[in-house]
């Protein structure tokens, strides 16, 4: 049977394992492993002293920021982070039709437009 090799080194090694008399099989097993975690720092923009929250200032919203945001929440869940968005209903991307409020609401973010509420100091 022809074999389809990733490398010539592969093909080269597939021949003299096979003059070697071995029986072998090529890429016919999954084997799963799990990526060691990569440790990151996030730093907050804005602690809001005595008040037990922080504030993200976000002008863009990025997928990687928005992933980060996500990890941040799952790692830390009794860390209250709150998003001002510089303009609350730009799409997260070019021509989507989720606004940056609404991802913060679906994903459990207190949010503001602008500037915070003040409702949230009182």
């Amino acid at each position: 049977m022809a074999h389809r090799f990733r490398s010539q080194y592969e093909a080269y090694l597939s021949a003299k394992l096979t003059d070697l008399g071995q029986v072998w099989s090529y890429e016919v097993e999954k084997i799963p492993f799990v990526k060691p975690e990569e440790n990151k720092l996030y730093c907050p923009d804005f602690r809001i002293e005595g008040k037990g929250f922080f504030i993200e200032a976000k002008g863009l919203f990025s997928a990687s920021d928005r992933k980060k945001h996500k990890l941040v929440r799952e790692h830390n869940p009794n860390i209250d982070i709150r998003f001002v968005f510089q303009n609350a209903n730009l799409p997260i991307t070019k021509g989507s039709k989720t606004t940056c409020a609404m991802w913060a609401e679906k994903n459990d973010f207190l949010w503001a437009h602008k500037v915070p509420p003040a409702s949230w100091f009182a």
